[in-house]
């Protein structure tokens, strides 16, 4: 018969190989593939992204806006104050995903591998020390297939492939 702490060793070890090799099993370091596309986004006082109520058809002045073929190096995250909550509601604060300038672009059509997606649902990109412009949208990192740049852009710019 054996001792109880060593039954309880045992049951220990055991559930530990179980865990780690389901765990391998189920990772698989398999890699998404992608293309390059163009990417949008809509706009405007009465879009659902706004923040604001829609009111009626004539009230909805939703614009769709093409994206930039963009990949930044870095972003940074930060809580911004983007919804107004009512009257004396104050201010809903989300993530957002800071991105700054105008970087290198991506060619529309090229592959990539998706490498890392950001948590944030908005975007805040900083065209200069003045103007920025805010979109619901993320961000994904991507790398090219052929030449191995990797860097961020939209996440509506990449169109997974399998």
């Amino acid at each position: 018969m054996l001792p109880k702490y060593f039954k309880v060793l045992l049951i220990f070890i055991l559930a530990n190989i179980t865990f780690f090799a389901f765990v391998d099993c189920g990772s698989g370091n398999k890699t998404i593939k992608g293309v390059i596309v163009e990417g949008s986004v809509l706009y405007g006082i009465g879009s659902k992204t706004s923040g604001f109520n829609i009111k009626s058809e004539q009230d909805q002045r939703v614009k769709e806006k093409k994206l930039q073929s963009i990949l930044w190096q870095s972003f940074e995250y930060k809580m911004i104050n983007n919804r107004f909550l009512g009257a004396s509601g104050g201010a809903q604060r989300e993530q957002f995903c800071v991105v700054s300038g105008s970087s290198a672009g991506i060619a529309v059509g090229t592959e990539v591998d998706v490498v890392e997606e950001a948590t944030c649902m908005w975007v805040l990109h900083q065209i200069d020390s003045q103007n920025s412009d805010r979109y619901q949208v993320s961000l994904t990192k991507v790398r090219s297939v052929e030449t191995g740049e990797t860097g961020w852009t939209w996440s509506k710019s990449v169109k997974i492939s399998e």
